[in-house]
């Protein structure tokens, strides 16, 4: 199968956030994410002079934002992470959806990680790593999509 997935894009849109007790609040934001290809993350913002991989920048993309073991690459930890949840290895190539570290400061509630069949297939599985920023703390999630596609 080719693979129709781009490589590396920029996503906008919308957080909405309404509350009616203890009183109403309501708040509604832009924001945009990365969704970046991990086996290729040093050419996502290859010729860009405000956005980097690996240095401080206008916005960057900061390996220790992210799951796992800071001093391994992301894609192996990834991996590491989706098996131990499911009892697989995942083979094809794995994106990233995330916010990215801007003017210094990381504010990145969940990042979503799209594990592919080999071969640009379709979706194998996800990984939600959720971070409780004030307090620095991670949880990950995996969701087995292989599994529920066979189910369903």
């Amino acid at each position: 199968m080719v693979s129709t997935l781009p490589e590396h894009a920029i996503y906008r849109g919308w957080v909405r956030h309404r509350r009616h007790a203890p009183r109403p609040h309501a708040f509604t934001y832009r924001v945009f994410m990365a969704y970046l290809a991990l086996d290729r993350l040093e050419q996502a913002f290859e010729g860009r002079w405000l956005w980097s991989v690996g240095r401080p920048n206008v916005c960057w993309f900061r390996r220790a934002d992210y799951a796992g073991d800071p001093t391994r690459p992301l894609d192996q930890e990834v991996r590491r992470m989706l098996a131990e949840r499911l009892g697989r290895r995942v083979t094809g190539p794995i994106f990233v959806l995330t916010n990215l570290r801007t003017l210094g400061y990381v504010q990145n509630p969940v990042t979503f990680y799209y594990a592919f069949e080999p071969a640009g297939g379709a979706l194998d599985a996800v990984l939600a790593e959720v971070t409780n920023t004030p307090w620095g703390e991670r949880h990950a999630y995996a969701v087995d999509v292989r599994a529920t596609r066979q189910q369903g």
